[in-house]
């Protein structure tokens, strides 16, 4: 392949199954405030465990299953950037800050970046990781949140820049995250070598009948890499591996391996019960738990800290109703539901201690409302949390009530049931939405449902209701509303393109029609902040009316850190809000053994 010519003609839709929402985030990060020893000298190792499955998991990303999506790539994978959620900056990492020009958006490789196996980092692995994951039809490590794309074209313009066209002219910041960054699982990083993967963008490349790029396709999700075999380019590399347990060395040769003062990470792989037990006995160093008890939050071991590292801005479960549905579907019985579910029941099951409970207007995290809530909508919103208000929506809908049972308006009982996946939070939270419902009178039954075949049926909208995530947006609400109506693989949410809403704060007049997708472009092309931020607002309102989801919390992980013998920064250092814990901290030398 010509490395200063490959470039791919990318129709919008196919495009953004390959970035359609860049890169995210699974953890912390940049630590201030750490003592910093150069070198990479003899020392006791980091331990981090691990619960993915050491006999099961390789190292082909692309193969859609079978993979770590964080722990592991956040150490051997660099980040193209990463995203302080408390202070809104970002620090570039494997690539230069991007310029825009009009529609045309170019970035740069910086200089000294290399791959384990010694080969320079080049533009040519970047356009292969987008290639790979156009002809994969996804990339774990690029988010796949909107049916759309932003680009038409990609090109690398030298062995290290990048040259990408848009199909449009577009807010800058916005264009950058959404390349980049808002996503879905952990920080989106470089794990393409065109070495390794080249061959399989050559053949797609030279396929000439739809039956060939699908034989391409084939061969690629069934490659395999054992991980003791995977290239890497960040600031750890595989040393050895075995069913129970990885070690990684320090790559000597990456830029920051200065900041770091010890050179080996082991990574045993644990059951997530195990988790605060090893902990108690020092088998671990720092790990992050999804679902710990208050108790080990309130309590930790003696040594260990615990700090909530995820909550505010990410999202939580929500229930979805099935839009196309001619019940569940009915404006009145989402808006009815959403009085009905009440978030504080939702944080007694899960916790104060990683749950939240969602502002009642349903339309962003608490942490956003101070720069997005205002004029028009302030003060016009629905707010759900009335029983009452629930009855008569019901009521007006056709619905009957019959001691304390509801009747659907053809008079056979209401009863949905809710589907959804065998994982928790998202378990415990439709059992006590079923309950709440029951208790309101509609009987409501839980269908707890594999997660690779509730995955695989969801988007066919084989269901009544379903709880699965809201996302609140992080950097900026719209990744959220991007993902919230439209869903995970393009089009999930059965939400319709259109709908019709009452103008923009003022619920007592006249419906009109408003296109989704153009409301989300609306936000995407803003020319100013003002701008983007109405535009927002617009998108706030239509949630508000129409639910596409009925967010109950937000949920938040906890870090678990041993503080015996190792340098953290303070609980409030703001750093926290950086992603990749405790990778990134090492790398900005933030995270030091003490001596």
């Amino acid at each position: 392949m010509d490395s200063h010519s490959s470039t791919l003609e990318i129709r919008r839709r196919e495009m953004m199954r390959l970035v359609g929402g860049g890169l995210v985030a699974g953890g912390m990060a940049s630590l201030a405030g750490c003592s910093s020893d150069s070198g990479g000298s003899s020392s006791s190792p980091f331990r981090i465990p691990n619960t993915q499955d050491y006999n099961t998991i390789q190292g082909n990303l692309a193969a859609g299953s079978d993979y770590d999506p964080w722990i592991i790539p956040s150490l051997i994978y660099e980040s193209y950037l990463n995203y302080n959620i408390e202070t809104d900056e970002i620090i570039y990492n494997l690539i230069d800050e991007p310029s825009v020009d009009g529609s045309t958006l170019t970035f740069s490789i910086k200089d000294g970046r290399k791959w384990h196996n010694g080969d320079p980092v080049t533009a040519e692995d970047v356009v292969t990781q987008f290639k790979i994951a156009m002809l994969a039809g996804g990339d774990p490590q690029l988010t796949q949140n909107n049916p759309e794309s932003l680009f038409e074209k990609i090109n690398q313009t030298d062995k290290h820049t990048v040259e990408v066209k848009l199909s449009g002219e577009f807010n800058k910041q916005l264009a950058i995250m959404q390349i980049f960054y808002a996503g879905a699982t952990g920080t989106a990083s470089l794990w393409t070598p065109t070495s390794v993967y080249g061959k399989f963008v050559t053949d797609w490349d030279n396929a000439a009948t739809d039956s060939e790029r699908k034989s391409v396709t084939s061969e690629l999700l069934d490659f395999t890499v054992e991980y003791q075999d995977v290239v890497g380019n960040g600031l750890w590399q595989i040393e050895k591996t075995s069913g129970t347990e990885f070690t990684f060395s320090l790559f000597e040769d990456h830029p920051d391996s200065d900041n770091v003062n010890f050179d080996k990470i082991v990574m045993p792989r644990m059951n997530e019960n195990d988790l605060v037990p090893a902990a108690r006995s020092n088998n671990v160093t720092g790990f992050q738990h999804n679902n710990p008890t208050a108790s080990a939050v309130e309590s930790p071991p003696s040594g260990w800290k615990a700090l909530e590292v995820t909550g505010d801005d990410s999202g939580g479960p929500a229930l979805i109703c099935n839009h196309q549905h001619d019940i569940y579907g009915k404006r009145e019985v989402k808006q009815a539901f959403a009085h009905i579910v009440n978030g504080q029941g939702v944080v007694e099951t899960l916790g104060e201690h990683i749950a939240t409970p969602v502002p009642s207007t349903y339309t962003f995290a608490e942490s956003l409302m101070d720069r997005y809530m205002g004029e028009p909508i302030k003060g016009n919103l629905n707010v759900y949390d009335s029983s009452e208000e629930a009855t008569s929506l019901l009521k007006s809908a056709g619905f009957s009530q019959n001691g304390n049972t509801w009747h659907r308006p053809d008079g056979k009982p209401f009863s949905p049931t809710i589907s959804v996946f065998d994982s928790p939070p998202f378990t415990p939270v439709a059992k006590t939405i079923a309950g709440q419902l029951s208790n309101f009178g509609i009987k409501t039954d839980v269908q707890v449902v594999e997660p690779g075949n509730f995955f695989a049926q969801f988007p066919e909208g084989s269901y009544d209701l379903v709880v699965e995530w809201w996302d609140a947006g992080g950097a900026n609400p719209y990744f959220g509303m991007d993902r919230n109506f439209v869903g995970f693989t393009g089009g999930s949410m059965q939400y319709p393109d259109e709908v019709s809403v009452p103008p923009v704060g003022n619920m007592d007049g006249k419906e009109e029609t408003v296109n989704i997708q153009d409301m989300l472009d609306s936000i995407l092309t803003a020319s100013t902040e003002p701008e983007m931020i109405q535009n927002v607002r617009k998108l706030a309102w239509v949630t508000n009316v129409t639910l596409p989801e009925i967010p109950t919390v937000m949920t938040g992980a906890v870090y678990f850190y041993n503080t015996d013998g190792w340098n953290w920064p303070k609980r409030d250092a703001s750093v926290f809000g950086y992603d990749d814990i405790p990778a990134w901290l090492m790398e900005q030398g933030e995270l030091s053994q003490a001596n």
